[in-house]
């Protein structure tokens, strides 16, 4: 079905040329984590519970907001039972919340980072970034530190 507005395909705006650009970017993304969290899965590395939890994480908004962009662009069409998008929007809400809510995964996620900072540090040294890039990895990771440094600060004051 082409769905027209103000007498043309909606396809021919650049708004939702745009929004069809950033679902796919969005889509591949997910697809490309859930993949490495898969490979560091069988490869028994030691990161893989934090992969894994990301990968979760990230692939279920990321499909959530998809779902969400294509619900937008289909209108009342996006809520009927005769388009599978409905049920693909359920879908995707409800994997948010099955195998543990997005919320323990970000938990699971910053209890790793907080641990242990050295897969930081592969991103920081590799030579195909850009100056920019390299800056900003570096503030991250001093701003990491800190937050590390005053999370074992308060803890030691704690006992």
């Amino acid at each position: 079905m082409l769905f027209r507005s103000f007498g043309q395909a909606i396809s021919d705006f650049q708004t939702v040329q745009f929004t069809l650009a950033d679902m796919a970017t969005e889509l591949v993304a997910a697809q490309q984590m859930v993949r490495l969290a898969a490979w560091k899965l069988d490869q028994n590395h030691s990161d893989k519970s934090m992969l894994c939890a990301m990968a979760k994480r990230m692939a279920t908004d990321l499909c959530f907001n998809v779902c969400n962009h294509a619900l937008q662009l289909h209108g009342g069409y996006g809520y009927i039972t005769e388009y599978p998008l409905e049920r693909y929007l359920r879908d995707a809400r409800v994997h948010q919340i099955l195998e543990g809510t997005n919320e323990i995964m970000r938990v699971i996620i910053a209890r790793n980072v907080l641990k242990d900072l050295s897969f930081l540090y592969v991103i920081n040294h590799r030579k195909s970034d850009s100056p920019a890039a390299s800056q900003l990895v570096k503030a991250g990771l001093v701003s990491l530190r800190l937050k590390r440094r005053s999370y074992h600060c308060n803890k030691t004051r704690e006992r």
